[in-house]
Parts: structure tokens; sequence; C-alpha cells
């Protein structure tokens, strides 16, 4: 008689590889279904809701292959920057809007599945290479890059695909690397590297990072981990290659401090407050409250070589770079994620180039990886130490991974909301980045956009006002910034003080002419004063009637009507020479304006 199998314990369907890929898939989809029902938020008009190749749909994919990624947004203008060579997102939101349209939802939802698909795969790597034969520790330290709130950003931003894309195939990356048998491998591990690079420039890294994984956990030598990686050197080369064809080397420069964060500091401070940055991102992977969307100046201070917080910064890269370079002869793992972690964090700090902010929570999101692995790493080997490796042990592991990620699940939960609406981000964000002159403004123009949609007078009044205090903040960080001078006026505009906006205006024109946005706003400024002098001439308040005209025809130079009525008020009050001068323009404009023609006509008998 056959034996029957016994039943599986917990700890033994832990262990599984088939049920760790469905709990942290599952995790995964759980603690971001909350982004599902949420709109497009902050810089997801760059990539997909502004930019017209992705709104061209599949027919928009020879232009996302050959151009900048900003490009269908912003076209050639002052604002492109260069340098954004990331097509393999754009060319998904094309496809999504060819299928699905303009609907945030399917935008979400793949996001949401992709995030799924990077814990199943990075549980895969470290249950075959980081942790053999601890899959406990593998699964701990999934759970834990999964629930991290940090990420947030990534998942709940539809424009951080590229962050996600780059992150699973620079996993994918490692997993044919690091798996034995025939050259198709490392082929295979070739062609998961030109996806990773095509989603973001950040995989450059893998360069040096995939050689000491090879030789970490590969068992190999150096000169045959090396070998072994040659096509990933070939794919980078080919690459670069690529990216000067289509979008050449030239990189503008970025005058505003808002877009190029050390531009007014000087090089020591430049360095000092590097080093800090460091210090602070270590401080949101151990501590990720409260978080922000913005880190721009002057939210991240200049600091100096006699702050603490910098000396403290220099000691943390140290402390990194003596292992990474101890784990070049010593297979140590903890060699490896501290050069992971300093190459990926040194790749975003703006020390080599500018990446228009000091800080910024995506930027931690592939970063976050070695560090989780660390440590986990570190309380397994405590546990061994302790000769806990056992039943009681596991017990013990269990409870502090329910301590560490259960609150950080409901944080992530709760951070989610904040990213439902783009408007409501803006407004609860500002009250952590106070000091951001970008964070003030946007936060002003939410309080701007929300009054337009309110039918109530007193309640769009109150929102303006508001709106008023942030601009003031902004100035006060940085002096004439084009988009609170353009909004500080939209505010004065609602709040009836029409002199002001003028005159806020006026400054915005003096800085940027050709501003679209003054062309709307010139268009408003026409209807209220073309109103009022209308109005005022019915009073026969002549003065007030011809000032307020001269007014219109100035924001609207092209329209007949306003000319010709300027020309009746002037005729009216006794100024002949204004009044042809009106009606000989409004002619110019319409030779068949039959008032115009009949006042000069009056003039001329």
């Amino acid at each position: 008689m056959a034996k029957r199998a016994e039943p599986k314990t917990l700890l033994m369907r832990l262990t599984d590889a088939r049920t760790q890929a469905v709990l942290v898939f599952v995790s995964a989809l759980a603690l971001y279904a909350n982004t599902l029902g949420h709109g497009f938020v902050l810089d997801d008009g760059l990539v997909l809701q502004d930019n017209a190749y992705v709104q061209k749909g599949i027919r928009g994919i020879p232009d996302i292959l050959s151009r900048d990624s900003f490009h269908g947004t912003l076209g050639e203008s002052a604002y492109l920057s260069g340098g954004r060579y990331r097509p393999l997102s754009l060319m998904m939101f094309a496809f999504e809007v060819s299928f699905f349209g303009m609907e945030p939802f399917a935008h979400h939802l793949i996001n949401v599945l992709l995030y799924g698909l990077t814990a199943v795969v990075l549980l895969r790597l470290l249950r075959r290479a980081v942790f053999q034969g601890h899959p406990l520790a593998a699964l701990a330290a999934t759970l834990l890059f999964v629930v991290h709130p940090v990420h947030t950003e990534v998942v709940a931003n539809i424009k951080s695909r590229d962050e996600i894309l780059s992150l699973l195939f620079v996993l994918l990356t490692f997993g044919y690397l690091l798996k034995e048998g025939s050259d198709m491998n490392r082929w295979k591990a070739a062609g998961c590297y030109v996806l990773a690079l095509l989603s973001k420039e950040n995989g450059i890294v893998l360069l040096a990072i995939a050689p000491l994984a090879l030789f970490t956990f590969g068992d190999k030598s150096w000169r045959l981990a090396l070998r072994d990686c040659w096509p990933l050197g070939l794919v980078a080369v080919a690459y670069v290659g690529l990216r000067l064809l289509l979008i050449g080397s030239r990189m503008q420069e970025v005058p505003g401090v808002l877009d190029n964060p050390y531009i007014l500091a000087a090089t020591d401070q430049k360095l000092a407050t590097i080093l800090s940055v460091f210090i602070s991102y270590l401080g949101l992977l151990v501590w990720p409250h409260p978080l922000t969307y913005d880190y721009s100046f002057a939210q991240v201070p200049y600091r100096d070589f006699g702050d603490p917080l910098v000396w403290a910064g220099a000691a943390l890269v140290v402390l990194m770079a003596v292992p990474s370079i101890r784990a070049l002869v010593r297979r140590d793992l903890f060699g490896w994620c501290a050069a992971f972690f300093l190459a990926t964090v040194l790749l975003v700090s703006n020390l080599f180039f500018n990446i228009g902010a000091p800080m910024a929570e995506r930027f931690l999101y592939q970063a976050s990886l070695p560090f989780i692995i660390a440590v986990v790493e570190l309380g397994r080997r405590g546990l061994f130490s302790a000769g806990m490796l056992n039943g009681r042990g596991i017990t013990v592991a269990a409870s502090i991974m329910a301590l560490l990620c259960l609150p950080q699940a409901w944080l992530t939960l709760d951070r989610n909301a904040d990213w439902r609406d783009r408007d409501d981000l803006l407004l609860h964000d500002v009250l952590v980045s106070s000091r951001s002159a970008r964070a003030n403004t946007y936060a002003g123009i939410a309080c701007i956009r929300k009054s337009q949609t309110l039918p109530d007078k007193n309640a769009q009044h109150g929102l303006a006002s508001r709106a008023l205090v942030f601009f003031a903040r902004a100035d006060s960080i940085v002096p004439d910034y084009l988009p609170v001078l353009l909004n500080r006026g939209a505010a004065y505009f609602i709040l009836d003080s029409i002199s002001a906006a003028e005159g806020t205006w006026d400054r915005a024109r003096t800085i940027e002419p050709e501003n679209t946005m003054l062309k709307n706003y010139d268009a408003l400024l026409f209807d209220h004063y073309y109103r009022k002098g209308l109005k005022a001439g019915t009073e026969h308040d002549l003065t007030t009637s011809v000032a307020a005209l001269t007014k219109a025809v100035r924001y609207g130079p092209d329209k007949t009507d306003a000319w010709y009525n300027l020309g009746g008020a002037c005729f009216t009050a006794g100024d002949t020479a204004a009044a042809r001068s009106s009606w000989e323009r409004a002619l110019q404009l319409d030779p068949r304006n039959a008032g115009a023609q009949q006042g000069l006509n009056a003039l001329r008998r």
C-alpha cells in the first residue's frame, strides 16, 4: 500500500518557490490597488498627455525612437535641456494610447503589474544567487522591497514607468549572467541589458556591478567574470553610439536654479551638499516619512564643510567605499551591496552632470535594493551567530519581519492616497517641502485651478488669496520665477485687482515676451477693458471710456471693433486726431468697416 504524502507545514510552504512568488506578486498588487482609480499627475503630461508622439499611438513610435524623450512635448524650445533617451516607456505608452486611449486606469494597472513582476524576478534572483540555501531570507528581502514606502512615487506616478522597467531588466540581466549554462545566457543577458538602457540611462552602472556580481555570487575568477560580461560592454558601446547618432551629445545649459540646483553654489558648497544628500537618502531608507514629490531649491539647502551632516555623509561614503574595494578581492556580499548602492547614487548625485534636482525619491528605487539586501543579510548573520537558525529563530525572524513590513505597508497605502489627484498632491506636499520654490509655486497654481471650478465668488477669492501666500513664499526663495509671475497675475485677476495683474504680467513680459500664456492673459485683459470702455461710454463717462478702450487695443491690437469704438469715444470727447487714427487703424484691419468709414467721412466734412 502506497504511503500517503505528509501534509506540508507552514514553514515548508513558505520556502516553496511558487508559493513565495505568488505571495510577493499578490502583495505588490494589493499594496498598489488603491492607485488604479488615480488620475494623471505631475510629469505625466511630458510623457503622455501632452506628448505629441505618444498621442499618435503606434504611428508615433518612429518619432519616439529617433528623438529626445521630451521632444514630443517641448520641441526645440529652450526648455528642452536634452540628454534623455528613454524610448521604451514612451513606446509602451503609445501602444496603450492606441488600445486603451487616455483612460488613466490602464496606465496605472500596467505600472502595478510591472511592479509585481519585478518582485517575482527579484525573488528568483535572490533565491538562486544572493541567498542560496536561505529561501526565507530571499522572501524577507523581496517583501521588504515590495512594501517600502519610498517606492510610491515610482509606482503611483505613471511617468516613472522608466524606473520600473529599468530595474526589471537590470534584474533579468543579472539573472541570465548568473545562470549556469551555455553562451546563450550571456546573449540573453545582453538583450535584457539593451532594454534596461532603453528604459533609463542609469542602467549603465551594470558595467561595474555585473562583473562584481559574477565574482561575488558566481564563484568565478575576475578573468572569467569579465569575459562573461563582455557582451554588456558591446551593448553599452552600441547604445552610446545610438544616442549620439539620434539625439547628439549637446546638452543645453539650464540657467535656472530650479532645474540646475547647484548653479548658485560654490564648488565646495556643491560637494558638501552632495555629501549631505547621502545622509538624507539613508534617512529615507530607514525612516520613509514624511515623503514628498519635490526636493528642489531650497528644500535641500546649500551646506559647507563646517556642517556636521556633511562630515557624516563623507563618513558614510568612506564606510561604503572600503567594503566595496575589499569586495574586489574577497567575495563579500556587503561589499557588492555597498558598490551597487554607491554606483547608483553617485550617478544621480549631480557630481558628474546636472540631473535637474538635488535628490528625489524615485532616484532611490534602484538604490534601495542593495540596502535592503544588506539589512536582511545582517539579520540572517545575527541569528546565525546567536545560534537561532532553528524553529525559535524563525519565529523571531517572522516577528521582526511583521514589525518591519506592517507599518511600512500602512505608510505605503496612506502615501498612495496622496497621489490620487494632481492638485491635492501639490497642496499636500507643500506642507513637507515648505522651503521649495517649486512646491510653493505649484501649490499656488493648484489653488488657482481649484478656484476656476467653483461657482461661488467668495470661495474663488479665498483660494486666490491663498495662492498669493504660496507665490510670496516662492518669490522669497527664487525672485522673478516666471511661473510665479504668470500665475500671481492670474490670482490678482480673480480678485479683480486688474492693475496688479497687469503689472505682474508686464514683469513676466520682460523675462519672456513670447510666452504663450501671456497671450491668453492678454485676451482676458482685452475683454475686461473692452467691456469696461463700452459700459463707460453708455454712461457718458468719456474719460474712463477712452482710457479703458485704449488699454483694450493694447491687449487686442487686431480687434477692429475695439478700434472703431475707441475712435467713437475720442470723437465724442473732442479728440479728433485720436479718433482719426483709431478709425484708420480699424479700416486697415477691415477695409469694409462701414462705421469707421462713416466716422472718417464725418471728420472730412
